[in-house]
């Protein structure tokens, strides 16, 4: 292990660097929420049909998550929050609307590309939904045994509608990134074309060096 900064948000782990003692603040990004579907199924069955079904199932996630979490890093992304089998996920700084827009695209093809599992019972495939939009979210730092982070907002609220009306495979766009975006990138339903490249993506903004505390891991998990 190298640090408990492994296991935390980048914007949570750089804030007091950059913000002092800040309670919330205010910036202008974009929020994209992705959400893994078929996980419940895989477990049932591996703990079914499988003996150490579980350990089984920790090795998928590792392997998927892990691929999921290094695609949103390249392109400057920051993983706020697990969410289950979800990941709420923040972009700010230059670019943010084309670097988030390209890393929805891109994690649909890394979930293509991992997201079928072989088990004893038959092959599963796991699939991902995604909702996306931009404007201004609100971040607060909040715990007294543990410092954990809040993303809030009417933007984010969006970003959960889209998801929530995305098919699996699907990436919807928020009615503001939408209007940013070029129109032959979303279509009338709001959902992002996949086969089309999203241009203007700037290179993965440098990571900012986290305060390698383990104030910002739970009690229980430490």
């Amino acid at each position: 292990m190298s640090g408990w900064s492994n296991y935390t948000s980048r914007t949570l782990a750089t804030w007091q660097a950059r913000l002092g003692d800040t309670q919330w603040i205010e910036i202008e990004g974009t929020f994209a929420f992705i959400d893994v579907s078929g996980f419940t199924r895989l477990s049932e069955t591996l703990n079914r049909v499988a003996e150490g079904g579980a350990e089984e199932v920790n090795a998928v996630l590792n392997t998927i998550f892990g691929r999921l979490v290094g695609i949103v890093e390249q392109f400057g992304g920051d993983v706020g929050q697990f969410g289950g089998d979800a990941l709420a996920l923040l972009f700010e700084g230059p670019s943010h609307q084309y670097r988030a827009t390209a890393a929805s695209k891109a994690l649909q093809r890394g979930i293509r590309e991992v997201g079928s599992v072989t088990t004893p019972a038959g092959r599963i495939r796991l699939r991902m939904s995604a909702g996306v939009d931009s404007g201004p979210i609100q971040l607060a730092r909040v715990g007294r045994t543990h410092q954990d982070l809040l993303i809030l907002g009417p933007t984010v609220a969006s970003t959960l509608a889209c998801e929530k009306a995305a098919n699996a495979g699907q990436v919807m766009i928020g009615a503001a990134l939408r209007a940013f975006l070029p129109a032959a990138m979303v279509d009338a339903n709001g959902l992002l074309d996949l086969r089309r490249s999203v241009a203007a993506v700037d290179s993965a903004l440098p990571r900012q060096a986290a305060d390698d505390n383990e104030i910002f891991v739970a009690p229980q998990f430490r």
